[in-house]
């Protein structure tokens, strides 16, 4: 958590120093590091220090090896978006959601009271036994969204500073290949907004970019990146958005 609220340093395999400081969550600047503060941050009134140290005690402590992987993976992700690798950043975050899709509802299914809430939920994710790991987290996202008040939340894509005929061929390609998985994702024609898809809805969009860049499926519209000049225009355009979504889903998964 404090590397998304960012609060820490890192140091690569090289003696690099990276002071990250940008606070993922896009809430109040996070500067002392005792846990008091990170806590309150995260959970405001609901969580107290005992709670926490619970929290670390029981989920943490018997599933280290999955939370290291994560704080190792999210580090490579925000390390490569900052040198402007887009693409590869993009690429980090998936492998993210991919590790955790199964585990974040899991997560918030131990915030019911009793094992009949937590079976109710997590039963109602793979009612018919065919579900993938990413339609598990798409199916349990609206209940977590109701939690943690996120469901009216909509997420903007900006094109501010963009050439006109690029958000132009962005918008035709996204349009085609993208949208109609995305049935929620709505284009803004006018200022700087290219568009804007709810909560609920970002599993979609970031799955379906990610197969329409980097599937080729003859028999579907795929985004033509010879026309973008690449995947760095569209993960470009994108990463900000999806890391913030992530950041919001892993901290509902913990404190609901």
């Amino acid at each position: 958590m404090r590397i998304i609220v960012g609060n820490v340093n890192i140091k690569d395999h090289k003696d690099n120093i990276f002071r990250l400081r940008r606070n993922e969550l896009r809430t109040e600047p996070l500067r002392a590091h005792k846990v008091a503060r990170v806590v309150k941050l995260l959970f405001g009134s609901q969580v107290d220090l005992n709670d926490y140290a619970q929290l670390l005690t029981t989920v943490g402590a018997r599933n280290s090896i999955f939370f290291a992987t994560i704080r190792d993976e999210l580090i490579m992700c925000i390390i490569a978006r900052r040198e402007k690798r887009f693409t590869e950043s993009f690429l980090y975050l998936y492998r993210i959601l991919e590790y955790t899709s199964v585990a974040f509802p899991m997560l918030y299914a131990l915030s019911h009271q009793n094992f009949s809430g937590s079976f109710g939920f997590l039963k109602s994710l793979v009612s018919d036994g065919k579900q993938g790991d990413l339609k598990v987290l798409s199916k349990a996202l609206p209940t977590m969204a109701a939690q943690g008040n996120l469901d009216g939340l909509l997420f903007d894509f900006s094109v501010a500073g963009y050439d006109v005929e690029l958000v132009r061929k962005i918008r035709n390609e996204l349009n085609s290949a993208v949208k109609p998985a995305v049935s929620n994702m709505e284009f803004d024609y006018q200022g700087d907004i290219l568009f804007r898809v709810p909560f609920n809805d970002m599993s979609h969009l970031f799955a379906t970019l990610r197969n329409r860049m980097f599937h080729y499926r003859n028999d579907e519209r795929n985004i033509d990146l010879v026309k973008l000049g690449g995947a760095e225009t569209v993960c470009e355009l994108c990463i900000d958005e999806l890391f913030y979504w992530f950041c919001l889903v892993y901290t509902v998964s913990l404190s609901s």
